[in-house]
């Protein structure tokens, strides 16, 4: 069977970008007309019949050797090309580049080099660009014998989930006695089951193989996590992962290889709104060490200012309810708070999760003046005994779609409802500063540290700041995924001349050479297996540029050193938000922030006039956002604008060439 299965898993050239550079990324619907219909033949390769995708005979017997016409043939060959995504012959003759797994792709490259040796494989470039994020590279299905996805539950993960998928090592009794500690998180979604939960599976897993082979308790105490839903919203996650005995699929993808895996930290979810007081006595009871929480910039209830914002529906009836039935989750925190001091029980750390700058400090700022609102005495209390570490979390993880639960029950046999897909890539540093004890996350990738600081400011302000930035003027240049725009030259220097402008900002980060750093972004930016979508680095704005370049901004304006390509970021953004395209007037859909209908009539008015030679006036844009700070930096105001009515009047595309060209030209 694998030599069939493999013919979907060759060996990819480590420059696939550039392959990609020419194709067009089509409309999502169109991508999934084109899915099913590849799928209509997908069975045949399980069923080892000599046909393919599309029922096409991709490996003929002799007699179809000698009875085929040279157009039969050609055809053969275009539905080949797409599969192999090669740049060459020469490419598959090439030593065998191993998945995850080591599985061998010998027999399939010389049964492809059969069919398309001699035949120009450039002619084809622009076919079917959908199938390199439909093709699962490197599968590891070779040896797979279901001919149905398996149910995700704990009865199926000791029994019949396929050997290919990796399962958790460590015993998992549904009453939860194999756990030592634990941590409530609120906030379960994509990047919290990529992250954190991925970081505590891992040490359960080294537990567990300290003891087999010491045939004796480990030293390593083993932390779960207890997942809390505050939102109506959380009932899916809630419902889906109780289904799965809180079991899940995490599918990391990238250049040299993936690997479906099952995570099994996540021993429990409540669902705050079906019983507010379960949830508070859960985070207050004395096995509760950690309260985690990835929530997003809106999830910390603060006003433009960074402090908490009592007009704020949620902070306001958690305040008039006195905490009994607290929504957000600053609410819940305090009221489990309030809980411990009352009972006289040792404090819980608080560990934010999210891509904050400065996030430990974010959240005891806010944590500290809601308590204070509830009592002196308890902010006082909370003051002297909880700790808020700051942290720098770093991984790609897109939002998932049906696609990818349709990858995951058809390359790997595994039904699950909410996968997660990820890049191959993980880091995670954290600020030594927990009060109850922490899990020995350092003995598994994670990086435990005095200052936080330097590090989180390099990811913040070039992989966060990067993200948005690339989002917007990718957009208006007609593009819907992360890599399809990373494929244009033009910007990918855009990126890497934005990282040039934030160097001057960054700390020295020990053990870290910046300009490696930032080809490595470069790289992950540009993963086609993960198929991120511009739409979801582009939401919540208002927060994410302000977090990330509002101090660079001012810094750099101070030092006199260049902000144009910064300017050309923000003036993308601006045009973004008025909702229509540049050139076509084409709606831009899924503009997500939560002060999208302010940021729309502020862009309307910024650029209200500028067709009739009027200039544009993004003052009141650019204070909404930044502050007023920001605006009195009159040369950075004074760019954006040269901007916008050169987007306006040239279009987006010929902006960042001409920008892209005067810093060329200044750099010479």
């Amino acid at each position: 069977m694998s030599d069939f299965i493999d013919a979907l898993n060759l060996i990819t050239s480590h420059k696939i970008h550039e392959l990609y550079a020419r194709q067009d990324t089509e409309d999502p619907l169109v991508l999934r007309k084109k899915a099913a219909d590849f799928r209509k033949g997908y069975g045949n390769w399980r069923s080892k019949k000599s046909k393919g995708a599309r029922g096409e005979t991709n490996y003929p017997t002799d007699k179809d050797k000698l009875h085929a016409t040279d157009a039969k043939h050609e055809e053969l060959v275009l539905d080949v090309v797409p599969l192999t995504r090669v740049n060459s012959v020469e490419m598959l003759k090439a030593p065998d580049t191993p998945g995850s797994r080591g599985v061998s792709r010998r027999g399939s490259l010389f049964r492809c080099n059969s069919i398309i040796d001699g035949n120009d494989l450039e002619a084809h470039q622009e076919k079917e660009n959908w199938l390199k994020f439909y093709v699962n590279p490197y599968s590891g299905m070779a040896e797979a014998e279901l001919t149905e996805p398996v149910a995700l539950n704990q009865a199926n993960l000791e029994k019949v989930i396929p050997a290919t998928v990796v399962k958790p090592q460590y015993a998992r009794p549904g009453d939860g006695r194999f756990i030592d500690h634990y941590m409530c998180h609120m906030g379960v979604g994509g990047f919290h089951r990529s992250h954190q939960a991925v970081y505590t599976d891992d040490l359960l897993n080294l537990a567990a193989s300290l003891e087999a082979k010491n045939g004796s308790p480990s030293d390593v105490k083993k932390w779960g996590i207890v997942g809390i839903g505050l939102m109506p919203w959380d009932s899916k996650m809630y419902n889906i992962l109780k289904a799965q005995d809180h079991l899940y699929t995490l599918l990391s993808r990238g250049h040299t290889g993936s690997e479906a895996r099952v995570v099994g930290s996540i021993v429990d979810f409540m669902f705050a709104p079906e019983n507010h007081q379960a949830v508070i006595d859960k985070l207050a009871h004395v096995d509760t060490r950690i309260v985690s929480l990835t929530m997003t910039e809106k999830g910390y209830c603060q006003d433009v200012n960074g402090d908490l914002d009592r007009a704020n529906a949620l902070v306001k009836s958690d305040l008039d309810g006195d905490l009994a039935k607290p929504s957000s989750a600053i609410g819940m925190i305090v009221a489990a708070l309030r809980k411990r001091k009352q009972e006289g029980t040792p404090s819980f750390t608080v560990l934010s999760c999210d891509n904050l700058p400065e996030n430990g400090d974010k959240i005891k700022h806010v944590v500290l003046q809601m308590a204070g609102y509830v009592s002196a005495e308890l902010r006082e209390w909370v003051e002297s005994n909880t700790t808020f570490p700051n942290t720098m979390v770093d991984r790609i993880t897109p939002m998932t779609e049906v696609e990818h639960i349709e990858l995951v029950a058809r390359d790997y046999m595994v039904k699950d409802s909410w996968p997660v897909i990820a890049e191959d890539f993980s880091q995670w540093v954290v600020e030594d500063n927990f009060c109850n004890g922490m899990p020995e996350w350092d003995k598994v990738g994670a990086l435990v540290v005095k200052d936080v600081k330097p590090y989180e400011f390099m990811k913040l302000r070039l992989l966060n700041g990067g993200h948005s930035c690339l989002s917007y003027i990718s957009v208006l240049c007609g593009y819907n995924y992360v890599d399809d725009a990373m494929a244009n030259p033009l910007i990918s220097g855009f990126i890497f001349q934005f990282f040039n402008e934030m160097s001057p900002t960054l700390l020295p980060v020990p053990g870290v050479d910046t300009l490696t750093y930032q080809k490595k972004l470069v790289e992950r930016f540009g993963n086609p297996y993960i198929k991120d979508k511009l739409t979801r680095l582009a939401k919540d704005g208002s927060k994410k540029m302000a977090n990330t370049l509002k101090e660079a901004v001012i810094e750099l304006s101070e030092k006199g050193l260049s902000t144009k390509v910064i300017a050309l970021a923000n003036a993308a953004w601006i045009r973004y938000m008025v909702g229509r395209m540049p050139e076509t007037g084409e709606a831009i859909l899924g503009i997500k922030d939560p002060a999208a209908d302010e940021l729309r009539d502020l862009a309307v008015e910024a650029l209200d006039g500028v067709d009739y030679g009027e200039e544009p006036k993004p003052e009141r844009y650019i204070e909404f956002v930044f502050g007023a700070e920001i605006v009195e930096l009159k040369g950075f105001v004074g760019e954006i604008k040269d901007l916008l009515r050169s987007i306006v009047t040239h279009g987006a595309l010929t902006t960042l060439e001409d920008v892209m060209a005067e810093v060329a030209g200044k750099s010479d």
